[in-house]
């Protein structure tokens, strides 16, 4: 980033090739983890006996992670729009989106992109009946749990019953880093002129010099840099 806001991102990568810079240039970066997508709840439908249902009925679950359910893989009876819902434990919703879903005795999957709070006695729900999607009667065991990130509790239904939305996608959210500075420090060369008038000779710089001329000694300064010593020398013989 070029500021310390971290609003604008210059690259991503590990590495970064500043442009040419004449002045010290600071710059900030941030390292981010992205934890892999992972799976809860049953992987399909196949599990227990079930049929198509019309009516309104939702999965209750924690998190215990701020994280993003991706998708949900659903069965439905018909084609048409069905509004899925996150809500709270006070059945107030948090997220919702419509979406049309095609006759799928197979399995369709929905992605829903919801961000899931740290929350207990969350619901994942439809808006209103006659979803005409599939549901497990028998055969459901709770709790279907992720790990330390996410668990599927339970139903608002009687025991062994499992509602509409099977093989869950998860995703923690990212682990990200302070903001740390980094500094383009452009140190500069130095360049000197030195004007010497000796009898005979003339050490300079550990050099023996015993004609008149313009000589030129390079090093490095205490920066690093190059340092270029430049000597006007002349060299006055004694008269005999």
């Amino acid at each position: 980033y070029s500021d310390v806001a971290a609003t604008n991102l210059l690259a991503t990568g590990n590495s970064f090739v500043t442009p040419i810079l004449n002045t010290t240039t600071s710059y900030y970066a941030q390292s981010s983890y992205d934890f892999p997508i992972l799976n809860v709840g049953p992987a399909d439908n196949n599990f227990g006996s079930g049929s198509i249902y019309a009516g309104d009925k939702h999965l209750i679950f924690d998190n215990y992670k701020s994280s993003t359910l991706k998708s949900v893989l659903v069965y439905a009876d018909s084609a048409g729009y069905r509004t899925i819902e996150l809500r709270n434990s006070s059945n107030a919703v948090l997220n919702d989106t419509s979406v049309f879903i095609p006759t799928s005795p197979n399995g369709f999957r929905v992605n829903l992109n919801f961000s899931l709070p740290v929350q207990n006695n969350m619901q994942l729900g439809i808006s209103a009946p006659n979803s005409d999607l599939f549901r497990t009667n028998s055969g459901a065991i709770f709790p279907y749990t992720l790990s330390d990130i996410i668990s599927i509790t339970g139903t608002d239904a009687s025991a062994g019953y499992y509602y509409f939305f099977y093989d869950w996608e998860v995703q923690q959210d990212p682990c990200i880093s302070a903001i740390a500075t980094v500094d383009a420090v452009i140190n500069d060369s130095d360049t000197s002129y030195t004007n010497i008038t000796a009898c005979d000779s003339l050490v300079w710089n550990g050099t023996l010099y015993t004609s008149s001329g313009t000589y030129t000694y390079s090093t490095t300064n205490s920066n690093g840099c190059d340092s270029i010593a430049n000597l006007n020398l002349i060299i006055n013989n004694p008269s005999t």
